[in-house]
C-alpha cells in the first residue's frame, strides 16, 4: 500500500495573485473615500454615534477597513500630497 501524505500542499499549482499598487487608480480611490465621507453622519444632540466610523471594503487586502472621518480626510490629504510630489518631480 503506497503512503499518501495528508499534509496540505499550500497552493503549489495555482496562479499567484500579485498585489497592485494602492494608488494605481488615484481618482477611483478618491471617489470611494468621498463616498465614505458623505455616508458618515455627524454627532448631534439627539443621536450620538460611538466612534462615528464606517466600514469600507479594501480591494487590495480583501478585508473591511473601519474608517473614522478623520482617517478618511487624512487619506485624502495624503493622496493630494502624493499627486503634488509627482507633479513636482516631472
Amino acid at each position: 500500500m503506497p503512503y499518501k501524505d495528508n499534509t496540505p500542499t499550500f497552493n503549489v499549482n495555482r496562479k499567484v495573485v500579485n498585489y497592485k499598487d494602492f494608488l494605481s487608480n488615484v481618482e477611483a480611490e478618491k471617489e470611494e473615500l468621498r463616498k465614505v465621507t458623505r455616508s458618515t453622519k455627524p454627532n448631534s444632540e439627539d443621536q450620538q454615534h460611538l466612534g462615528n466610523s464606517r466600514y469600507k471594503f479594501n480591494n487590495v487586502t480583501r478585508k473591511m477597513d473601519d474608517l473614522s472621518p478623520e482617517q478618511v480626510q487624512d487619506k485624502l490629504d495624503s493622496i493630494d500630497d502624493f499627486e503634488e510630489n509627482q507633479e513636482n518631480e516631472k
